[in-house]
């Protein structure tokens, strides 16, 4: 068993485990933890989504939580809350909550449509009256394997986004942390020690997209020890200096936050969200046009097999599909980007108006 001891700010109270939260979350004071990290089609990408279901699964402490799999539809495609059991932090016995959702890069849910989904998850909540709506991300953990050896556009793209939805986290209310995954596979002394070189050209590299932050990712080693580690080690590593620092942080919303529906006009990752959908739009039209191609050659090869021509038409369908909700998105951020801002009248217009409207007639000579 792992040992929990020397674990800061966080309180043990009994065996620590995870169970998927369905009831509502409690008035007070709860801790939520958004978990982020790349998906995409590749394998090497699609074990960044599986690093995050081991996270959520080994601190469960061997519970079977039927979120990991070997294929890609495993992957989450929703948001689902699941809640850390027997672990809180100290202060105000606050408890901890684990928001996992569908990574960046992912197949069947663009870079647009997880920040709305975040948003949209972030307004229920409050709606419900269950919490201020701006504390219910206290912090985000992006998941990065060391294995990789540099970083790459799509990582590079991902870690800009990071940066911009935050903002800063010594000065906004939403903590970030970098945690560095796989170190647990690496055995042979030469990989731990190019790992360990890797670790410190990594940070160097993510500064120039999330600032000194970078300085203190953290390592996961897949252990429980090493995840409530990498909890209690996040909350504290963004603290500012000073008391009234502190305060006046909490008192700054993140942009995530503050630039939602028809704000996002606005919003420092607009134009990236932007981007990212006409690139998806330019990639699926390229795979259309190359099943396109391989469907007729199949044709004039007079491919005696229908398999093999039911298979590329099944795969173009998903694709012209995927197309048509991309292309929806687009329009939809193109309308709000495009949308003149609704001017409110002054306080002391309004009272004028209300005034002029609803006095007698005679009264107004």
């Amino acid at each position: 068993m792992d040992n929990t001891s020397n674990l800061g700010d966080l309180r043990i109270t009994g065996p620590v485990s995870v169970e998927q939260q369905t009831a509502p979350l409690p008035a007070i004071k709860p801790y939520c933890i958004l978990l982020l990290g790349l998906t995409g089609t590749g394998k090497s990408n699609f074990n960044d989504g599986l690093t995050i279901k081991q996270f959520i699964e080994v601190l469960s402490g061997g519970a079977d939580l039927k979120i990991s799999g070997n294929s890609l539809e495993s992957v989450t495609q929703n948001i689902t809350l699941y809640r850390l059991v027997n672990v809180e932090f100290s202060a105000f016995s606050r408890p901890i909550f684990l928001i996992d959702c569908p990574g960046f890069c992912d197949n069947k849910t663009s870079e647009f449509k997880l920040i709305t989904m975040i948003q949209e998850w972030m307004h229920n909540v409050a709606i419900q009256g269950i919490l201020p709506e701006a504390r219910t991300i206290s912090t985000i953990l992006y998941f990065h394997r060391i294995t990789d050896k540099r970083l790459s556009s799509t990582q590079r793209e991902t870690l800009r986004l990071i940066g911009s939805l935050v903002g800063d986290p010594y000065h906004n209310q939403t903590r970030l942390a970098i945690v560095t995954t796989m170190w647990d596979t690496l055995w042979r002394p030469t990989q731990i020690e190019e790992a360990e070189i890797r670790f410190t050209q990594l940070k160097e590299s993510i500064k120039q997209f999330l600032g000194p932050i970078a300085d203190q990712a953290l390592r996961f080693h897949n252990t429980q020890n090493s995840a409530l580690h990498i909890i209690n080690d996040a909350d504290t590593m963004c603290l500012p200096p000073g008391v009234l620092a502190i305060v006046q942080r909490s008192l700054r919303e993140s942009p995530l936050r503050t630039f939602s529906n028809q704000n996002l006009r606005n919003a420092p990752f607009a134009d990236q969200l932007l981007k990212l959908l006409q690139d998806r739009i330019s990639r699926l039209e390229q795979s259309i046009r190359i099943l396109d191609d391989d469907i007729q050659q199949l044709e004039q090869d007079g491919e005696s097999d229908p398999s093999s021509r039911d298979e590329l038409r099944g795969m173009k369908s998903n694709a012209e599909e995927a197309l048509r909700t991309v292309a929806s998105e687009h329009a939809s951020l193109v309308a709000v980007l495009q949308r003149e801002p609704v001017t409110r009248p002054s306080i002391a217009r309004r009272f004028l108006n209300y005034m002029q409207n609803n006095l007698p007639s005679g009264s107004q000579s």
